[in-house]
């Protein structure tokens, strides 16, 4: 079943039936972490798997556009041109710069990049991956955490994964108040894992530089706070 909802969505898409559904629509795509398969960048895409995403628009003729190429078009009234998609990645990580964008040149198509200016700045890491890294490193199976909002919320690794209980604790705290969540990160969910706090940005989260940004940007890329 999977496999024919697959075909007719390639289908609607290829034969331009997308653009005449959906007028004035294009599809984005979102990449977050790319792993050359031999580091320890966390996450399942590989610089392999992008590859043949890419190759496969590559050959069927789409235009990957960038943020500000897609502006003019809307700004301008035009119609986009069938078969247009785009591609966004979030935070401003190394191996966005060392691997993802280093397969997008090899199409010669652009990435949208949406940088965190205090992770570039090695200021800060994303607070979502503060949970999984923690989440990880931790050996306490049940905690009870206290929220930011100040509700309980309960933490059982014996019955739930780590995968699931990261993405269900992020999902809970994208619902409060983020204004002090770095202090209780510290604070409270550290702590209650008893796991040490990083004093710098670990390995697996280091970021990009402003070098690597202005890079991205001159190589036809688009380069966004």
């Amino acid at each position: 079943m999977k496999s024919v909802i697959l075909k007719v969505a390639n289908l609607v898409g290829e034969t331009g039936l997308y653009r005449w559904l959906c007028p004035g629509r294009v599809p984005v795509f979102m990449v977050h972490r790319v792993t050359n398969g031999n580091d320890d960048v966390p996450g399942e895409m590989t610089a392999d798997r992008l590859r043949s995403y890419l190759r496969y628009l590559s050959q069927r003729g789409y235009r990957v556009l960038t943020m500000d190429q897609l502006w003019l078009f809307l700004d301008e009234g035009r119609a986009v041109p069938s078969k247009s998609v785009m591609f966004t990645i979030d935070d401003g990580f190394a191996d966005h710069h060392d691997v993802a964008a280093s397969v997008f040149d090899e199409f010669g198509f652009p990435l949208n990049f949406f940088v965190i200016t205090g992770l570039l700045d090695m200021q800060l890491w994303p607070w979502d991956d503060h949970i999984a890294y923690a989440a990880n490193l931790t050996s306490i199976r049940e905690a009870n955490l206290r929220l930011p909002s100040g509700s309980e919320y309960s933490v059982n690794l014996a019955e739930t994964s780590v995968k699931r209980t990261t993405r269900e604790i992020r999902n809970a705290l994208k619902v409060v108040n983020q204004e002090r969540i770095y202090q209780w990160l510290h604070a409270e969910f550290y702590p209650k894992l008893e796991v040490d706090f990083p004093d710098t940005i670990p390995p697996e989260y280091r970021p990009m530089s402003w070098d690597d940004a202005r890079s991205l940007h001159e190589r036809g890329h688009g380069v966004y706070p």
